[in-house]
């Protein structure tokens, strides 16, 4: 049971205040900028920084080269804690009113924003940020960081404004203005920039047309210049020739060359030969194609313009004819003549 009263009766006997405060009390000084001298009570430190300090009225004296310096006077109150001790009784009272712990600091937290002197370049903290991230930032040509992150502008004193250059390869620089009394700058959009490429376009066999997403490109082969932003997809690259199937394909962004085969335009006709007298055997283009009357399929294209056609039969001279795509359309008649002895 003693155990258990012990503290009650140190808490009458000592006062409230006294017990759970002391006469000294924790008192946390920050400064911007930040790393200023705190001087106070016999005490110094460099901010941010945390003090014991008794509870006695105190002036903080902050300074900081470039700065005015600053006095921060610490006002005191009564402590709540003493109402507890009046609550227990005239000996708890008297006691921390004799000890001084009655007593506490209207704030324990003090800030000081330091007044620049005339010439002084402060370094103002300003956050940064790019769509897309990763670019520089700079400030008269001095890269000062990267986004997304926090920078340090420096910053004399009397200029209102200051102007910000946002670089990314393949993006168009851009320059905002950042006012001194609002150090925002938002997100900060970046254009793209199109990347000039030489690119190369053939075909075999050459001076076929060539369309670049519809339009015309010029005739294989064809050198060109192309920009490609960085957000562009491939191009549609049409190749076209007179007797040639037409070729697509896809150029990528950035692509310099681009070569395409030409397949030709096979017609296949059909031939009626009909050959006099009847039964003779008939070639064409050195391969049997049976006797007359006959209907042979005859293959024509650009590489193909001609055919020839042979007859023959026992007692007559041979006969050779030459064909272009002009006698296709029409039947084939030959007249085999008899062999002289």
């Amino acid at each position: 049971m003693s155990a258990r009263l012990l503290p009650i009766l140190l808490l009458g006997l000592g006062g409230c205040t006294l017990l759970v405060q002391g006469t000294m009390q924790d008192v946390t000084v920050t400064s911007e900028p930040k790393g200023a001298a705190v001087t106070v009570a016999g005490q110094r430190g460099v901010t941010p920084v945390t003090l014991k300090l008794p509870k006695e009225e105190q002036t903080l004296l902050v300074r900081m080269e470039g700065y005015r310096e600053a006095r921060i006077p610490l006002r005191l109150s009564v402590s709540n804690w003493f109402i507890g001790s009046i609550a227990m009784g005239v000996i708890a009272s008297v006691v921390d009113i004799a000890a001084g712990s009655w007593k506490e600091f209207d704030t324990t937290a003090v800030h000081v924003k330091l007044e620049a002197l005339p010439g002084t370049i402060e370094e103002l903290p300003l956050p940064v940020d790019s769509e897309p991230p990763g670019a520089d930032v700079l400030i008269g040509g001095v890269v000062y960081g990267k986004t997304p992150g926090e920078i340090k502008v420096p910053w004399p004193l009397g200029e209102p404004e200051k102007s910000l250059t946002f670089r990314l390869e393949g993006y168009r620089d851009r320059t905002v203005a950042v006012l001194r009394s609002d150090l925002r700058v938002g997100k900060v959009l970046l254009e793209g920039r199109p990347v000039p490429v030489l690119t190369t376009l053939g075909s075999n066999p050459p001076g076929a047309e060539v369309r670049i997403d519809g339009k015309p490109a010029g005739r294989t082969p064809v050198t060109l210049t192309l920009e490609w932003g960085p957000k562009d997809g491939p191009r549609a690259v049409e190749v076209a020739l007179p007797g040639y199937h037409s070729e697509k394909r896809t150029l990528g962004p950035r692509q310099a060359e681009l070569a395409v085969a030409l397949r030709e335009v096979v017609e296949e006709k059909p031939l009626r030969i009909v050959v006099e007298p009847k039964g003779a055997k008939v070639v064409v283009d050195g391969q049997s194609a049976g006797e007359a009357p006959l209907t042979v399929k005859l293959a024509w294209s650009v590489s193909r313009k001609k055919h020839v056609v042979t007859a023959s039969l026992p007692g007559y001279a041979t006969k050779t004819v030459e064909i272009g795509p002009a006698d296709a359309d029409k039947p084939l008649e030959i007249r085999l003549q008899p062999s002289i002895p």
